[in-house]
């Protein structure tokens, strides 16, 4: 009760040896590799910018509720696709298994950040107030410069100086 995953396979490996099954080592293999997987396998669910964006993506969503229905499958949906795109791609990144990958999927989250501020005379219309406007873009702000500084780690250890500006 209570132990470690590798508690646990061991634990696993000494019943299916008592019951003498015919699991295969492959098999058996395969059954402590998904016993394995728990939400600590998904690495992007440890970034800080990831946790920032989901909570960004949920800010924009409610921004956006207040919008009038004839902007629901326009301006919206835009704005909605732009956003959720973040951490999908600083997700997507983290898969990969190249750094210069996982650059190329950061620069996609910041080039979607930077999508969803292109329509910001949205805001001349009257539909978001001054102040959830100030609010969202300092959340904007403060990931754009958290991917830049993901972005600039993994150019070091790539050895690139190219421009990681945000």
């Amino acid at each position: 009760e209570g132990g470690t995953v590798s508690d646990d396979a061991t634990f696993l490996v000494k019943e299916l040896c008592k019951q003498r099954t015919t699991m295969s080592a492959v098999e058996l293999f395969n059954y402590i590799y998904l016993l394995r997987m728990d939400s600590s396998y998904f690495l992007y669910e440890k970034l800080e910018v990831w946790q920032l964006s989901m909570d960004f993506v949920d800010n924009i969503y409610a921004l956006l509720r207040n919008f009038p229905n004839e902007e629901k499958f326009a301006l919206t949906s835009q704005i909605r696709r732009a956003a959720i795109s973040i951490p999908s791609s600083i997700a997507e990144g983290t898969g990969r298994f190249s750094d210069k990958e996982k650059v190329r999927f950061l620069d996609i989250a910041h080039g979607s950040l930077y999508e969803g501020f292109a329509d910001e005379n949205i805001n001349k219309a009257g539909y978001i107030q001054d102040e959830d406007l100030i609010s969202i873009k300092a959340q904007a702000t403060r990931i754009a410069k958290m991917l830049g500084g993901l972005r600039r780690s993994y150019h070091n250890k790539l050895g690139n100086s190219t421009d990681v500006n945000t």
